[in-house]
């Protein structure tokens, strides 16, 4: 699982790996099934410009939502941790428009989950 996981930090240029792949360890293999077809859905050029739409029209619903900068709260963070802070956050900030789409064409395989979602 670990050579798993590195492969998708290093497909996806992340250097922490979102619990949806965590989710799937228990299956080695359906993992790796799941890792290969990202690493071919990340290199298609539609699913490219479907990810930057996506992160379009979620940044034109965050109008108007009050955002404060969270270092003034936070007196004994010293600037190296709110680095390592800021590469986190911008690395899932960065990683999840393809990720929420990864997860909606896995969910294709599966008409349960599909079923138990349209009727939520």
């Amino acid at each position: 699982m670990w050579l798993i996981y590195s492969d998708i930090k290093r497909t996806t240029g992340s250097k922490h790996l979102l619990s949806l792949y965590r989710d799937l360890s228990p299956f080695p293999s359906y993992t790796n099934s799941a890792c290969l077809d990202s690493k071919r859905l990340l290199t298609d050029p539609t699913f490219d410009e479907a990810r930057a739409e996506m992160n379009r029209r979620a940044r034109a619903l965050l109008t108007n939502f009050p955002v404060k900068d969270h270092r003034a709260l936070l007196k004994d963070v010293n600037a190296a941790q709110w680095q390592e802070i800021e590469e986190t956050v911008d690395g899932f900030a960065r990683q999840l428009p393809q990720f929420v789409l990864l997860t909606a064409i896995w969910q294709r395989s599966f008409p349960s989950a599909s079923r138990l979602i349209g009727a939520a």
